[in-house]
């Protein structure tokens, strides 16, 4: 069995990415090749706008984590001055 994916061009001018998959095969005593392919295009691009979504995600969750870091950091702060100073307002 031999499985590949290439791009085929249609009829109407688009290309459209494929998968085939086949195997020498034996048919009443004669040697010949089965094979199948799927149109896989619509599924090459869900799967890159996945892709894109979880590099998106990656960077909002590094932000976020860089904000929150900031903001517990200053929350300590904030606290120790309490600590410091204790019965006073401290900005």
């Amino acid at each position: 069995m031999v499985d590949w994916e290439t791009t085929w061009l249609h009829k109407n001018g688009e290309r459209r990415a494929v998968s085939i998959s086949a195997e020498i095969t034996d048919l009443n005593g004669e040697t010949c090749i089965l094979a199948f392919v799927a149109d896989v295009t619509e599924r090459r691009e869900a799967e890159r706008i996945l892709r894109n979504h979880h590099a998106e995600l990656e960077v909002e969750v590094r932000e976020r984590t860089a904000e929150l870091a900031e903001a517990k950091e200053a929350a300590e702060k904030a606290s120790l001055a309490q600590e410091r100073f204790p019965g006073q307002h401290v900005a």
